[in-house]
Parts: structure tokens; C-alpha cells; sequence
């Protein structure tokens, strides 16, 4: 298990088929802080456009613990934008995802992701 990650994931789907419910209490480690994602938390993994999904899979990529993540501290607002972003980024690599599919998701999410946080 990655270091930053304390506890198993554990999700379930809701109806709408694309957003997800923690079931149970899902502990990280961020710039040497503890979080704890309550259950009940909702989230998408990735939000990533239909048209790319193809490519990068929401619920399964080797990325999806480190979107759950960042979808948390974007919600708590617990650190600036750029920390939150450069945490996701830190994450996929810890977790082994390829270098171009890191780098593309991370500019994504710069470029697209201020108005989910603000």
C-alpha cells in the first residue's frame, strides 16, 4: 500500500452510475497531515470527459485512490489549489502510473479544475 494511504478503499456506486460513496472510513497522509474521508463522502474518481474515458477509466486506473484524494481536499480546501494539485500529482507517481498519462491528467486538472475548487 502506498505510504500516504492508511486504510483499504472502500466504495460503492450510486444509481447515477458515475459518482461513488465511501463505505468506509479512508485514511492519507498529505504534507505530513492525517485526513480521514468520512463515510458517506461522494466523489468521481477522475472527472474525466466522456470522450477520453476510453483511455483513462474513471474507477479503475491505477490513479483512482489519489483522485479520491484530491477530490477530498479540494472539497475540505484544507491547502491552496496548487498544493491539492501538486499532492494528486505526487500521489500517481508514488502509485506507478506512466509518465504521459500522469502529466496528462495533472494539466488537466490545472487547466480545468479551478472552478471545481473555487
Amino acid at each position: 500500500m502506498n505510504k500516504a494511504y492508511r486504510s483499504k478503499l472502500e466504495v460503492s456506486p450510486l444509481y447515477d452510475g458515475k459518482t461513488w460513496e465511501v463505505t468506509s472510513p479512508f485514511e492519507f497522509i498529505a504534507y505530513g497531515q492525517k485526513f480521514v474521508i468520512p463515510v458517506g463522502f461522494t466523489f468521481d474518481f477522475a472527472s474525466i470527459p466522456v470522450a477520453f474515458r476510453w483511455l483513462f477509466q474513471p474507477a479503475t486506473g491505477k490513479y483512482r485512490m489519489a483522485a479520491l484524494c484530491h477530490d477530498y481536499l479540494y472539497t475540505t480546501k484544507t491547502f491552496s489549489r496548487l498544493y491539492a494539485d501538486n499532492f494528486f500529482l505526487d500521489m500517481m507517481k508514488q502509485d506507478r502510473v506512466n509518465w504521459l498519462k500522469r502529466y496528462t491528467i495533472y494539466w488537466a486538472v490545472r487547466l480545468g479544475g479551478g472552478s471545481y475548487y473555487g
